[in-house]
């Protein structure tokens, strides 16, 4: 059973054709949207998970969040902290 289209443009007040287009409606890369079709499965760059996250951190750093994790943050996706009390000397041993 086929499901083809064939789509004819003419100039009106001609017998001249134009154009024409066949479409297969069975194929499954036809959209009627006109939208380019998504690629197959297993064909991606990256994977659609990292290109999600990769959009979120866009629009973050774009609205100057200002909390990250519970941290508050200066605006442009910085956390400043003081580290000077993570090191505790006496746990040091000399070589």
């Amino acid at each position: 059973q086929s499901y083809d289209v064939t789509i004819d443009l003419k100039l009106e007040g001609t017998n001249m054709e134009s154009s024409s287009n066949t479409l297969d409606l069975k194929n499954p890369y036809f959209r009627y949207t006109g939208a380019v079709a998504q690629l197959p499965s297993g064909l991606n760059n990256t994977s659609p998970s990292e290109s999600y996250w990769t959009t979120l951190d866009a629009q973050g750093a774009r609205q100057a969040v200002n909390m990250v994790n519970g941290m508050s943050v200066n605006g442009l996706g910085e956390v400043s902290m003081d580290a000077t009390g993570a090191v505790n000397p006496s746990n040091l041993l000399a070589l």
